[in-house]
């Protein structure tokens, strides 16, 4: 079968074995025949190195992702294990006695947290283009 524009839907399309539009189920009787003309080698190479740009793009945009995801957890961890540290210091210290707050693990934690979670949102700029 060939392709036809159907009248009602103006798409091109190849009608089912009944005659009728797959899109629209308008009758495609005497609809106009569409021609596919062969396409340009040039072209054919342009269409081709724009497959492979996307590719390479999704590919840097997984990898992007992946890091992010990773420096997201350990930053988590790192702020949780800081806190849990000073909380537990805190607790076991006697009254007025001597305890750690490590504010630099929970300050660090955040950032790589932070980091990652634009590490992320860069990704999924790469992947909405």
């Amino acid at each position: 079968m060939a392709l036809v524009e159907c009248a009602r839907c103006k798409r091109t399309v190849m009608p089912k074995t009944d005659g009728t539009c797959p899109s629209c189920g308008t009758a495609t009787a005497g609809a106009v025949m569409v021609r596919l003309a062969p396409t340009d080698p040039a072209e054919a190479a342009a269409w081709s190195r724009h497959e492979e740009e996307l590719r390479a793009r999704r590919a840097s945009a997984t990898q992007l992702r992946e890091r992010g995801d990773r420096l997201t957890t350990s930053g988590i961890g790192l702020a949780l294990f800081g806190l849990a540290v000073s909380v537990g210091t805190f607790a076991v210290a006697d009254a007025g006695g001597i305890y750690l707050v490590w504010s630099g693990a929970i300050v660090g934690g955040v950032a790589l947290a932070l980091r990652g979670r634009g590490l992320v949102a860069r990704a999924r700029v790469l992947d909405a283009d």
